[in-house]
């Protein structure tokens, strides 16, 4: 089977050569999308391009932004150009793999490889039904605005500034609200039911194939997808599991025993170690982690930092190819 390793960067060059290499097989072909605000010349861009064995960089390049659609806009990208691909080339990809320039696998390639045949087609995502009251129900009721309220008075300390900042804010909800109304209440009685989990995701091509379906046949239920806050842990993850394919998903199984929150999409992020509290955002894994990283069972794992450790790399490299 052949699979398409989709990857979201935005700095470190050497260290997203050195993740492309790691990836980059003769049944991984990789598509890379750069940042727009990445400041990178022509020949960063072709040392890229020119690291592995099908190295494909997407075109048309946009700002993500978390919280905001931009970095689901930069997945369809990325999915838009493995598909035309396909096209060209006659191939197929069975399972597409979303990744950041800052992941790195844990596995061999030989055992990632055998991995996805085995699994395939199962989607392999994060994924929590919205319940009211909890965080993903959170998302679908404006609270992006509660939000930036919340930063402004971090930020500002009392004056006009930060009054007129609040007082905008508030307006903004309001009139939203009143032309918009909430994302959630439009969404009853759509018979559509919402998820939230992780922003990373290997789907298989029957998976992707009908959310681009949904993104042009469905369009006010994904009007209203798009004005959750944090879509990016949103969007796909809804259209995923409202697929066929959602019959295939494994709910519980010890092969997702990979880390807090059993993230399914077998990608271990370091949001808490024995030494280091829960803060709502993942670490940058170091040599002190490599025992408890490696002895995970997810096929990749987040975040890496060169300028922060390089020398975890070498480690895990070593461990990879034993």
């Amino acid at each position: 089977m052949k699979h398409a390793a989709l990857i979201m960067a935005h700095k470190n060059k050497s260290q997203l050569i050195r993740l492309i290499k790691a990836v980059s097989t003769d049944n991984i072909d990789v598509f890379i999308h750069l940042d727009k605000k990445w400041k990178l010349t022509k020949g960063d861009i072709e040392d890229i391009k020119n690291c592995g064995k099908k190295v494909i960089i997407v075109k048309k390049r946009i700002h993500g932004v978390l919280d905001r659609f931009s970095l689901p806009q930069i997945e369809f990208n990325m999915l838009d150009c493995a598909i035309r691909h396909e096209r060209v080339t006659g191939e197929t990809y069975n399972y597409f793999i979303l990744l950041s320039g800052q992941d790195y696998p844990i596995k061999s390639n030989s055992y990632i490889q055998n991995f996805l045949d085995k699994e395939y087609p199962k989607p392999l995502i994060d994924h929590e039904d919205a319940e009211v009251g909890n965080w993903v129900w959170g998302k679908y009721q404006l609270t992006r605005w509660e939000n930036k309220i919340t930063e402004i008075q971090k930020r500002l300390s009392k004056g006009l500034i930060r009054s007129i900042k609040v007082g905008l804010c508030l307006l903004a909800y309001k009139i939203e609200k009143a032309l918009c109304g909430i994302p959630w209440q439009k969404l009853q009685g759509s018979g559509i039911k919402i998820y939230g989990g992780s922003q990373w995701w290997i789907l298989p091509h029957g998976v992707i194939d009908f959310i681009q379906e949904q993104k042009k046949s469905n369009k006010k239920v994904v009007k209203q997808l798009k004005r959750a806050w944090t879509p990016e842990e949103n969007f796909f993850q809804t259209l995923a599991m409202n697929s066929p394919y959602s019959k295939y998903v494994i709910k519980n199984d010890p092969i997702f025993d990979t880390g807090r929150g059993n993230f399914k999409a077998m990608q271990y992020c370091n949001f808490i170690t024995p030494t280091k509290n829960f803060m709502g955002h993942p670490y940058i894994i170091t040599v002190e982690d490599f025992d408890r990283v490696m002895a995970k069972k997810a096929l990749f794992a987040r975040k890496f930092d060169q300028t922060v450790d390089a020398e975890i790399f070498d480690m895990i490299d070593k461990a990879r190819n034993e």
